[in-house]
């Protein structure tokens, strides 16, 4: 699909009174291209294809992690407010700590709520979608940590 987009001002961030005369027609890819781009054998081609190297699956990481940390702020909440075992995702939702369009991360696998003592902690089973795998992301992870699952 086409949309029209002064290119100056999609490269930089600009007001109405700087965009150039002449509007330029950018291809920008589908949610489904932009959702499939982690993949390289799915990656949109051809025309607009330059978009394609936006690094989405970083992208997806990095949104696992705020979503993971979404998630250990309704939980640490939920504790504070209406108990003292581990909430899991449906008490969250249930008790309107938690929106029930966030309890999913990128890849569309439910978050894990975990206690650890007094420590809570929320985690992404990343993109394999297997708890416990090198891929997992916490709502702590470091930026050292992103890039090692980035590079997986």
């Amino acid at each position: 699909m086409k949309h029209i987009a002064s290119l100056f001002c999609l490269l930089s961030a600009c007001g109405p009174a700087q965009q150039p005369e002449e509007p330029v027609a950018v291809e920008v890819p589908s949610a489904r291209e932009v959702a499939d781009a982690g993949a390289p054998d799915r990656a949109p081609r051809g025309k607009g294809a330059f978009l394609s190297a936006i690094p989405f699956k970083s992208a997806k990481i990095q949104n696992a992690k705020v979503g993971a940390g979404a998630v250990k702020m309704a939980a640490e909440l939920q504790l504070a407010t209406d108990g003292a075992k581990c909430p899991t995702l449906k008490e969250l939702v249930d008790g309107k700590k938690l929106d029930p369009n966030r309890t999913n991360d990128p890849w569309e696998n439910p978050y894990r709520v975990m206690c650890e003592g007094d420590d809570v902690h929320a985690v992404s089973n990343g993109r394999d979608g297997v708890a416990g795998s090198p891929d997992d992301i916490r709502d702590d992870a470091s930026e050292g940590d992103l890039k090692r699952i980035g590079d997986l």
